[in-house]
């Protein structure tokens, strides 16, 4: 089967490096454009990021329900940006939608698997997991909460990870629906609990021995440390 995380960019000004950040850790890129708005700046930004990492999006053209909706601007306005459409000749797949009426949705999730398809996505549950941190956040209650998705391997209750300047066990584990699971493999977005400081969002999680852990820590801090008196 096949599973879809969908990492949304901020809908302001992109302040943290957010988008960058999420361009290095996703696949490919679904880029919602308004039917009667056209081409906001933000999603030329968004663009213009995907574009920079080397990610072709799909267009989705959206509120094509409302009566003032032109499809045809949309795509002249990515005409102007670089991106040619299909049906103009070009390689831009555009899917006209309608998500209050649930239009075309169907169509939508088929180029996503046939984009997939075509960029051969693979990964290996049978090795140690390694993830992106896409946020990291301390809770009163629970201590540090990891939000992470797996991009390879397992992960397992009871691992010892890495993630930047911070170790820990993964003590518990969560999947989106708030159900604790076991074990998370490729592509499942997962919660959890165990790690000693928050890790910074963009961060990469490995499954290592606890003596490796110790050792790239204590290594990219010395770095960090040395970084800091050159910049001084």
């Amino acid at each position: 089967g096949y599973r879809i995380n969908i990492l949304d960019t901020p809908g302001h000004a992109d302040f943290g490096g957010e988008v960058e950040r999420i361009m290095n850790m996703v696949d490919g890129v679904l880029l919602v454009v308004d039917a009667y708005e056209g081409t906001m700046p933000q999603t030329r930004f968004v663009l213009k990021k995907a574009l920079e990492a080397d990610v072709t999006p799909i267009v989705i053209v959206n509120k094509i329900d409302k009566p003032t909706a032109n499809v045809d601007r949309v795509k002249q306005e990515l005409l102007e940006v670089g991106l040619v459409p299909e049906e103009w000749g070009g390689d831009t797949i555009c899917v006209p939608i309608s998500a209050k009426h649930n239009q075309n949705i169907d169509k939508l999730l088929e180029m996503v698997l046939l984009v997939s398809d075509m960029l051969e996505l693979k990964a290996n549950p049978n090795r140690n997991a390694s993830a992106y941190v896409i946020e990291s956040k301390v809770d009163k209650g629970r201590g540090i909460v990891t939000n992470i998705i797996v991009k390879n391997g397992t992960l397992k209750l009871g691992d010892n990870v890495v993630a930047g300047l911070s170790t820990g066990h993964v003590k518990s584990m969560v999947d989106y629906l708030g159900n604790s699971i076991k074990s998370a493999g490729p592509s499942m977005a997962v919660s959890i609990l165990g790690l000693g400081i928050a890790p910074d969002a963009g961060d990469m999680l490995y499954v290592v021995d606890e003596k490796m852990a110790k050792n790239l820590v204590e290594e990219r801090t010395s770095k960090i440390k040395v970084q800091k008196t050159k910049d001084t």
